[in-house]
C-alpha cells in the first residue's frame, strides 16, 4: 500500500511547482521582451502581428495562466501553511 503525503508535504510540493513555474514565466517574459517598442513602450501592430510574437505571447501567456492558477490553489487550500 502506498502511504498518502501529509498536508505539509503537499504543501511543500505545492510550493516547489510554484518556483518552478515563476522560472518558467521569467524566461517567457525575458523572449516578449527581445521584441521593439514604440515611444510610449508599446509593441507595435506590426511586430505583434509577427509569428514569432505570436508563440512567444501565447507561450508567455500559458504559463502565466497556470501560475495563476496554482498561485489561486495555494490560497484555497493552503492558506494556514502559508501565512504561518
Amino acid at each position: 500500500m502506498s502511504s498518502t503525503p501529509s498536508r505539509q508535504e503537499r504543501f511543500e510540493a505545492h510550493m516547489q511547482i510554484i518556483a518552478n513555474l515563476e522560472v518558467i514565466v521569467k524566461k517567457t517574459s525575458a523572449a516578449l521582451q527581445v521584441f521593439p517598442r514604440g515611444n510610449m513602450g508599446l509593441t507595435p501592430d506590426d511586430v505583434k502581428a509577427s509569428p514569432e510574437y505570436k508563440t512567444a505571447k501565447a507561450d508567455f501567456d500559458a504559463v502565466f495562466k497556470a501560475l495563476r492558477n496554482a498561485n489561486r490553489h495555494l490560497m484555497s487550500h493552503f492558506r494556514l501553511e502559508y501565512m504561518a
